[in-house]
């Protein structure tokens, strides 16, 4: 008599805990047909994160609508090709985008605490989570706030290029 044998995966409660691709099983020297398809499907949904454009526009309108000022800055980098190729280029501030956030630094009252709502590649949801933040922040810092008045701002979002 045939006795069914329950073979445990012991990969399966590691899964759970990342969503990392382990122990996908194969099909001959290859994946099984399901995990690379949703592989190739994750791939290209990164390579269209990583060339989506940064809208820094609605996240400053946020920012604005909370009753602070909202300041778009570029950096080295030209364009999002130009970021890719030298990402150090997209970290690094454009002499007038500087020279912009100086002027504002020294101006009456100056600045306490300076938001930076960055593009960092994401996929465009993030948009709505970074103004969820800035939202959250700017309600933390009401109350520390309230006896300064006039010194709120600026805050700034900008990108690659941006």
């Amino acid at each position: 008599m045939k006795t069914p044998i329950d073979v445990a995966d012991p990969w399966r409660d590691l899964r759970r805990f990342s969503p990392a691709r382990i122990a996908l099983g194969r099909s001959g020297t290859s994946l099984p047909t399901r995990e690379l398809l949703d592989f190739g499907l994750a791939h290209a949904r990164a390579r269209d994160a990583v060339h989506a454009a940064f809208a820094a526009t609605p996240i400053i309108a946020v920012i604005e609508g909370l009753g602070l000022d909202g300041v778009e800055v570029t950096t080295l980098a030209q364009d999002r090709a130009a970021y890719l190729l030298q990402p150090e280029r997209g970290r690094r501030l454009s002499a007038a985008s500087a020279a912009e956030l100086r002027r504002l630094g020294s101006g009456k009252g100056g600045c306490d605490l300076v938001l930076v709502v960055a593009d960092g590649l994401f996929r465009g949801r993030r948009g709505a989570q970074r103004a969820a933040a800035v939202r959250r922040t700017d309600a933390a810092s009401a109350g520390r706030m309230a006896d300064r008045p006039g010194r709120r701002g600026p805050s700034g979002a900008g990108g690659a290029g941006g």
